[in-house]
């Protein structure tokens, strides 16, 4: 579902439906939580005998490594495809993990001790921890179907653009993206020279689009509004050879995070 192709029902591809898994994922871990609270208060008023520790200790140190291992590994295939699903199946079983590494403190202290209390008292204490993982996770899911903005994606745009910055790219603003999956949509105004062709800008558009996809893991497709430089005094026109400028450049527009969001309002 998540690699299906944009069709007439959903232009922009069924990316997001990742998302929702994520959101579920949250709701899941959150709840385990919740379970395990319910549990743990159970034990407090009805306490049982634990038998065969030593075997429970093993089992439950084999099973607890497992989780580890398969979490790590996950939350790093996760980060290398750029995918939230892959994170979330990687939280859930660091999740689970935390949980039986607190079972294992548990019975331990349960071992040298006797005390009954502790085992309760502490699996109270993680589950109020995985309740934390899980809202994390619900928030992202969130954030992202609200299409909540990408700072540190939208940081790495800029600097991408700054570096391979065409000299006809007067200024580029009002950039907005949203991540569809794997994929980012990108729209922003970029202003060139009033005087180009259609052909001509439709170049820059696409040499637009190929830096983009340079340094951004994501695949990016982009919408482009241009915008004639007439309101761009020639001082800040990057442009050269340009048979109508008026005034000598002294300067240019250094694109930051926070200046090419803007709506500059260019007509």
């Amino acid at each position: 579902m998540l690699q299906k192709l944009k069709d007439a029902d959903h232009p922009y591809g069924h990316g997001k439906i990742e998302y929702l898994a994520v959101g579920f994922e949250g709701a899941l871990i959150f709840g385990t939580g919740i379970y395990i609270i319910i549990n743990a208060i159970q034990h407090y008023f009805d306490p049982h005998l634990l038998q065969n520790i030593d075997i429970g200790i093993g089992l439950t140190i084999v099973s607890t490594l497992g989780m580890y291992w398969m979490s790590r590994y996950l939350r790093k295939k996760g980060a290398e495809n750029n995918s939230a699903i892959l994170k979330a199946d990687g939280q859930h079983f660091k999740a689970d993990a935390i949980t039986s590494g607190g079972l294992i403190i548990g019975l331990f202290a349960y071992k040298m001790t006797g005390w009954s209390w502790i085992d309760p008292t502490l699996a109270i204490l993680l589950a109020l921890h995985i309740m934390g993982s899980g809202i994390k996770l619900l928030r992202e899911s969130i954030n992202h179907l609200l299409d909540k903005a990408d700072l540190e994606t939208i940081e790495s745009i800029t600097v991408s653009l700054q570096q391979y910055r065409d000299e006809s790219w007067i200024d580029i603003h009002n950039l907005r993206l949203q991540k569809f999956g794997h994929y980012l949509h990108v729209d922003c105004h970029l202003t060139l020279p009033f005087y180009y062709q259609l052909d001509e800008v439709h170049e820059q558009i696409k040499k637009l689009e190929r830096v983009l996809n340079l340094d951004v893991e994501n695949q990016v497709e982009v919408f482009v509004h241009t915008d004639p430089c007439m309101e761009i005094p020639c001082n800040i026109c990057s442009v050269k050879d340009c048979t109508f400028r008026k005034t000598p450049q002294v300067s240019q527009i250094k694109w930051t995070r926070e200046n090419i969001m803007l709506n500059k309002n260019i007509n």
